[in-house]
């Protein structure tokens, strides 16, 4: 009988000490939208209600581009360097950070599309070296 009492207690205690675990898991990102609720917080929204896809201080470039390039989301040129967030090139690229997001690449990976290309992920195409490579420009076919 104590065997078993102290296995009960065993399993409760095992138990308890999960739950914290799991509430933290469950509450770093309530809301579902992809911010982090400290984040969210922090910036003075709601931990209850998608924020990610708003573009609060209209510069361009929405909260969820704010949270991924480490700006902030309630000042339009967080390193007042003159240019509004969503003109900026956080991940140096070649795309600034608002035609990033709107083309679905990451703004603070300068690979987004993990092609093992840094730059531009807008155009994955190969750029030709010289449309007349390879062709005589005076001979042109004719047989003289």
């Amino acid at each position: 009988m104590k065997k078993i009492k102290l296995m009960l207690l065993a399993v409760v205690a095992m138990a308890v000490l999960a739950l914290p675990g799991a509430a933290l898991a469950h509450g770093s990102d309530r809301d579902h939208d992809k911010l982090p609720d400290r984040w969210e917080l922090r910036h003075q929204f709601s931990v209850h209600a998608k924020s990610a896809a708003a573009d609060t201080d209209r510069d361009g470039l929405s909260n969820g581009g704010e949270y991924d390039a480490g700006l902030n989301p309630r000042d339009t040129d967080t390193d007042n360097d003159g240019v509004d967030d969503g003109d900026e090139d956080s991940d140096n690229d070649g795309l600034d950070n608002e035609d990033e997001e709107n083309l679905g690449t990451k703004v603070d990976d300068v690979d987004s599309d993990d092609d093992g290309i840094d730059g531009d992920d807008s155009d994955d195409s190969v750029d030709s070296v010289d449309d007349d490579q390879g062709e005589d420009d005076d001979d042109q076919g004719d047989d003289d």
